[in-house]
């Protein structure tokens, strides 16, 4: 496969690659943000990564070049750790379980 579709496999193993810190950013995002998480944490992630390019977007010959060459670590961490605060918030709690 990686022979016929190496970008598949090169975004694949990147996403493992980063999938366990996107968890921990998730995972302390949530706990960091109690009223309202999901869009406070689009609010956090979102200025990480205006900080992160916060050099290639004052250039505007290297804005694009960047953007292509870090597309999908840029859309991993940028999406990622919001479907996991929202994927936290949404599965139901066990009461019952922490009354007994």
């Amino acid at each position: 496969m990686w022979k016929y579709h190496p970008i598949l496999v090169t975004v694949g193993f990147e996403a493992l690659a980063f999938l366990p810190f996107v968890v921990l950013i998730g995972y302390l995002l949530s706990r960091l943000h109690a009223r309202r998480p999901i869009a406070d944490s689009l609010g956090s992630v979102g200025l990480a990564t205006a900080i992160f390019l916060n050099g290639p977007l004052t250039d505007p010959k290297t804005l694009m070049p960047t953007l292509r060459l870090t597309w999908e670590v840029i859309l991993l961490f940028l999406v990622g750790p919001i479907l996991v605060v929202a994927a936290s918030r949404a599965r139901p709690s066990n009461y019952r379980l922490e009354r007994t």
